[in-house]
């Protein structure tokens, strides 16, 4: 290949742990459709249909496997240690890891299973904290999504989009599996909501400018001619 595409830093490193020459690799990041985020639906639709609390609501949204680090976050709600926030987890059940941490759980923590559409879209607009604790990804577009629905994100260090987050100011940081470190970081966006908003706008202007289709698609096609007319420029394909 005369060139590869990587989506984050992380994954430029991977290319280059397995030998291919840096020179060779374009970092150019997974994009969004920003439509399905132009009319959503009112607060209070997702809290109001799974009979969720008064309380903030911090949700993840996303397979619920090792490695993307569900049980950290659990165990920060545990023992009601997040009160009054309630924690709501979202997404398919592999190898019964939720249905494990369901009988385990403790007040304000809630599994709900997959979530798609509409219904995915009203987590997202009630939520008023995403988490997104994964490792060992080269990116994640769910903290993207959070943000263009109004919620302030905490994004664990060890995923591709973290690098994206830290970049645009619009999220905070945190150790992947640092229990202590997601309750912190959470009440902070809990309780500075004006902090949380600024983050929110910040990366909405960042997606807009950095992660829609439109540059996504435009980065690609440079690469495509530049492939091509270095091609033709060798003799190598017909002009």
């Amino acid at each position: 290949a005369a060139r590869l595409i990587a989506v984050s830093a992380s994954d430029v490193a991977r290319h280059r742990q397995a030998g291919i020459d840096a020179s060779r690799v374009v970092r150019i990041p997974n994009g969004l459709d920003l439509g399905e985020f132009t009319q959503l639906p009112a607060r209070g639709v997702f809290r109001e249909k799974y009979g969720l609390g008064a309380g903030p609501i911090v949700s993840y949204l996303g397979r619920v496997s090792p490695r993307k680090g569900v049980e950290h976050l659990v165990g920060a709600f545990a023992d009601g240690a997040m009160h009054p926030a309630q924690l709501v987890v979202a997404g398919n059940d592999m190898g019964g890891m939720a249905t494990a941490m369901a009988a385990q759980r403790g007040e304000g923590i809630h599994f709900v299973g997959l979530v798609r559409g509409e219904d995915r879209l009203a987590l997202l607009a009630d939520t008023d904290v995403l988490v997104y604790p994964s490792a060992d990804e080269v990116f994640g577009l769910v903290p993207f999504e959070g943000l263009l629905c109004g919620a302030p994100v905490v994004v664990a260090d060890d995923c591709g989009c973290g690098e994206l987050i830290a970049e645009a100011g619009a999220g905070l940081l945190v150790r992947y599996g640092d229990a202590s470190g997601l309750r912190a970081r959470i009440r902070t966006l809990l309780e500075d909501k004006a902090a949380g908003q600024a983050m929110v706008a910040r990366g909405r202007k960042y997606v807009n400018a950095h992660l829609s289709f439109g540059p996504v698609a435009q980065r690609h096609i440079d690469v495509y001619r530049e492939v091509v007319y270095r091609e033709v420029a060798c003799g190598e394909v017909s002009p």
